[in-house]
């Protein structure tokens, strides 16, 4: 037994509609998944942009303060070998880099020499710092002396 089903001429535009309208919404449908990808996209790039332009600030104060501690290590108080003078050397020198909070010397088995936080001569804890404790640092590169500047937030 076979069914017919009768439509009227409405329900054949109807439908003839829907069919017409189908090739549009396929492709908005694409067009909107494609405007996420790209936009996903841009938020990547823009991500990417803003965290090596953060890392190059950071390098470049890095870099500078590292350089202070450098002509620190080389100053004429380090080669004549005077603690007093070289610590309030390093006392003054300090505040010219905001992002230091302390400069500190320490010897090769963990004894700190000096501070800038606390007086010349004060009795200093050892430090924590266990590459001090086994010798030499190992640096890549030619250290200055056993300087560390102690950094704060906010870079």
């Amino acid at each position: 037994m076979r069914l017919r089903v009768r439509l009227r001429l409405g329900a054949w535009l109807v439908l003839l509609t829907a069919f017409a309208a189908l090739p549009l919404i396929a492709f908005s449908g694409y067009a909107v998944y494609q405007l996420g990808l790209s936009q996903s996209k841009a938020t990547a790039i823009l991500l990417t942009q803003r965290t090596e332009a953060t890392a190059n600030a950071v390098a470049e104060r890095l870099s500078a303060a590292l350089g202070g501690l450098h002509a620190l290590a080389q100053s004429d108080t380090a080669r004549k070998g005077d603690v007093a003078a070289l610590a309030e050397f390093a006392r003054r020198v300090r505040p010219l880099y905001p992002e230091v909070l302390a400069i500190n010397m320490v010897r090769s088995d963990g004894e700190m020499i000096f501070h800038t936080s606390r007086p010349f001569g004060e009795k200093l804890p050892p430090t924590a710092d266990r590459r001090h404790r086994l010798g030499r640092p190992r640096h890549r590169h030619r250290p200055a002396g056993h300087f560390r500047a102690v950094h704060g937030g906010g870079v």
